[in-house]
């Protein structure tokens, strides 16, 4: 039950962010929150693109 509010949090969040009235604050911290994600994610390829190279003695 608490993942099924979670999910629903999560797509309460995602169309506060479309709407035209969403109050600032919500839009710059998803906003953040995605920034910071992505970051992440880039990291994350990256690190392994490394490791491959390195494992196959490039």
């Amino acid at each position: 039950m608490a993942n099924k509010n979670k999910v629903i949090r999560k797509t309460i969040e995602c169309i506060e962010y479309l709407s035209v009235e969403a109050p600032l604050r919500k839009v710059d911290y998803l906003e953040d929150k995605y920034n910071e994600n992505s970051v992440q994610h880039t990291l994350k390829v990256e690190k392994s693109d490394r490791e491959y190279e390195y494992d196959k003695g490039l």
